[in-house]
């Protein structure tokens, strides 16, 4: 008997299915989104939950191989090379604000801009959402304990929880703090003082100070930080047209002489000194000792705009499902990091001009890169295949997937839970007059009649009562705390439906 397909069959499951399933996930698309598309051109295609059995049986252990793999071959290519690696460190939260779910953290190989590991933290496995960053390093560091990788430098934001971390369990890290993220505070603490009264003039200086903390770590190659620090500390004079220091380490500015007309700040006035403030901020002034000079962490920013892509922060994902695209996201950076310069037909590189809007009118030449490629997901898709035809159903994730956050509170009962939320309704209002007070009560509750009541407390305890009496086969039970003062009410009314 012949039996007609329009697909191939492997073990029972069309194999078409699985390639729609790993099409979504290996793209970093919403499987939401892309299977609407089919069904807005009428196309019958697989569904949600087919999608999710797909990505738990056969997808996501095809990224974990695949990135096990890659994982496996830099360890042993840096362990063969025997140099300690310049690594670059920063966390992401999974969602907007300071109540996330799951934070990552990314160490990053700055000289060969790979990434190196993927560490996903789950609030409640700390004390807080801020400590997943620390707890995220604590764990890349358990992971290069296990190797022959050592770490030489480290980059990473202003974090005082990873300071005191790398402190006193690794001393012979040189610790480095990343210039973007110090003049991102310092633009701050200008911007505020600029709007004071009299400060104005400080903002023309703006763009140069922060050029100036930039300038102050990288002409400083050698890491110095007594020097760096000096030439931080010169902006001081600098500004008040007084070009040698008494500082040994910086004896006189660098630059040629000034023939442009500058507005140079005036020796104890109200701008000059409260700049000079943040200048020698002692906190401020520590951390521009630690400045790096030549590594920065913005290729870790970098690929925290490629993980956008395959897990937007306006979408909740489970723990092994966000892991899976976080990987995906590495895989797909790491293969296109070295990507070269895009060139016209004659050979001349490219360029593209944008006008963000934080620059206020400017502009950033960038360059235009040679189009990504995709090697990964043909492996992936290898992967996926391979696993189907050895029925490999029962494969999972080698992370174990931690409690929910919700598994340390009561759960109520469904039915219970329905019916509660379905009698009880609480109104809150706050009025300014009565006719406001009486037209809210009428939206809230819809038991006003066309009655006229006397002015002052008394008649809103009329209005109370006539409501109880009049819709008794509406109304069970009501309680108000009641409040006036020159008409002016605030009502607390709970209104509990038969």
């Amino acid at each position: 008997m012949f039996n007609w397909t329009n697909q191939p069959m492997v073990n029972n499951m069309p194999l078409a299915n699985l390639l729609v399933s790993s099409s979504i996930l290996f793209s970093g698309s919403l499987p939401s989104k892309a299977l609407q598309v089919f069904c807005h051109l009428n196309i019958k295609v697989i569904s949600l939950q087919t999608f999710f059995q797909h990505q738990r049986q056969f997808l996501q252990p095809a990224v974990s191989t695949l990135w096990t793999r890659k994982q496996s071959l830099y360890i042993a290519e840096t362990e063969r090379m025997g140099i300690p690696i310049v690594m670059g460190g920063d966390g992401r939260a999974d969602s907007p604000g300071y109540s996330a779910k799951n934070g990552s953290y990314t160490p990053m190989d700055l000289n060969r801009q790979m990434i190196v590991s993927i560490e996903l933290v789950q609030s409640n496995k700390v004390s807080g959402s801020p400590n997943m960053e620390k707890e995220g390093l604590i764990r890349t560091f358990k992971f290069f304990e296990n190797t022959e990788v050592r770490v030489g430098t480290l980059v990473t934001d202003r974090h005082s929880g990873i300071a005191k971390f790398i402190r006193e369990k690794y001393p012979q890290i040189t610790y480095c703090y990343d210039g973007w993220h110090v003049a991102k505070s310092l633009r701050k603490k200008i911007e505020k003082l600029v709007k004071e009264k009299d400060c104005g003039i400080v903002g023309e200086w703006l763009k140069s100070i922060v050029n100036h903390l930039y300038w102050s770590a990288v002409s400083t190659p050698s890491g110095n930080s007594d020097v760096i620090l000096a030439k931080w500390l010169s902006l001081d004079n600098h500004i008040q047209n007084k070009h040698s220091h008494s500082s040994k380490h910086f004896k006189k500015c660098l630059h040629r002489r000034i023939t442009r007309c500058r507005k140079w700040l005036k020796r104890h006035t109200k701008p000059s000194e409260n700049l000079t403030k943040i200048i020698v901020d002692k906190r401020f002034c520590n951390s521009v000792k630690k400045l790096s000079p030549v590594y920065q962490t913005s290729k870790v920013e970098a690929f925290h705009s490629v993980v956008l892509h395959f897990a937007p922060k306006l979408v909740s994902f489970s723990y092994n499902g966000m892991l899976t695209r976080l990987r995906l996201a590495a895989l797909h950076y790491n293969e296109n990091s070295a990507r070269l310069q895009s060139k016209t037909k004659s050979g001349e590189n490219r360029f593209s001009i944008s006008y963000p809007k934080y620059k206020k009118g400017g502009y950033i030449v960038r360059k235009i890169m040679d189009n990504p490629t995709y090697d990964y997901v043909k492996v992936l898709f290898q992967l996926a295949i391979e696993n189907l035809e050895k029925s490999n159903r029962a494969t999972s994730l080698t992370n174990v997937e931690p409690t929910p956050l919700c598994a340390n509170y009561e759960h109520p009962n469904k039915e219970d839970a329905i019916k509660k939320h379905q009698k009880i309704r609480i109104f809150k209002s706050s009025v300014s007059s009565k006719r406001k007070f009486f037209s809210n009560l009428y939206y809230n509750t819809g038991c006003l009649k066309d009655i006229h009541f006397s002015d002052g407390s008394h008649g809103i305890q009329q209005l109370f009562i006539y409501v109880i009496q009049n819709n008794c086969h509406y109304i069970q039970s009501c309680d108000c705390d009641i409040s006036c003062q020159k008409f002016k009410y605030f009502f607390k009314l709970h209104v509990i439906y038969s």
